[in-house]
């Protein structure tokens, strides 16, 4: 449950602050994507905040060098997957949430 939970938040934390980004080529239209535009300055306050709570939480859940481990991997894969696929619109709200729906699901049964 712990693992699906950090994913998500340091997920959402990369995806605010890349969708702040300038020289991005950002092609979502959802009412989230757009506040995030809009507001750049919160956005990005937000989505570091929730990049360091991923780190705190799974150092918390794990220890400080497995959680520590395991943050930058779920950050690079987080990261890789957001640069590579959000301009081909792969990845948008609804099919990351019906990801960790079913991840979550997964570890939880």
């Amino acid at each position: 449950m712990m693992i699906t939970l950090t994913a998500f938040i340091v997920f959402s934390g990369f995806y605010a602050c890349y969708y702040t980004s300038v020289k991005a080529v950002l092609t979502g239209n959802s009412g989230l994507e757009t506040a995030i535009r809009n507001n750049p300055a919160a956005a990005k306050s937000i989505g570091m905040f929730l990049v360091l709570s991923g780190l705190t939480v799974s150092i918390l859940y794990n220890g400080i060098g497995v959680g520590t481990l395991q943050f930058f991997i779920m950050l690079m894969v987080s990261g890789s997957t957001i640069v590579l696929l959000s301009p081909l619109r792969i990845v948008t709200l609804r099919s990351v949430a019906i990801l960790f729906v079913f991840a979550f699901l997964i570890e939880n049964i």
